[in-house]
């Protein structure tokens, strides 16, 4: 997998749309769909949602982020870049509880 497969993976399975990750990762919605759909980055996907990958507060970050910026209608990349480190350095937690 390369570097942005990765980071796609993470922003999927974290829960954010196809549209936020493409927006973030500087690809195509149909750049996302094409790498989803690989078999090596939905196993990817399945992995990290199985370790409990999603970070609230950071998911929620990046949707505040996101809804200003289009609000404005302006990108606001330093907005995007802040947001998106802040949900790939996101600690993870190791026994997640889903209900």
């Amino acid at each position: 997998m390369t570097p942005r497969d990765h980071a796609i993976a993470d922003l999927v399975a974290k829960g954010l749309t196809q549209q936020q990750v493409a927006e973030l990762t500087g690809t195509s919605v149909r750049t996302v769909q094409r790498r989803v759909a690989d078999p090596v980055v939905a196993a990817e996907i399945a992995r990290l949602e199985a370790e409990g990958a999603v970070d609230e507060p950071a998911v929620a970050t990046l949707r505040a982020a996101l809804l200003a910026e289009k609000r404005a209608g302006v990108p606001d990349w330093a907005a995007r870049i802040s947001a998106a480190r802040a949900l790939l350095s996101a600690p993870r937690d190791p026994c997640p509880s889903r209900g």
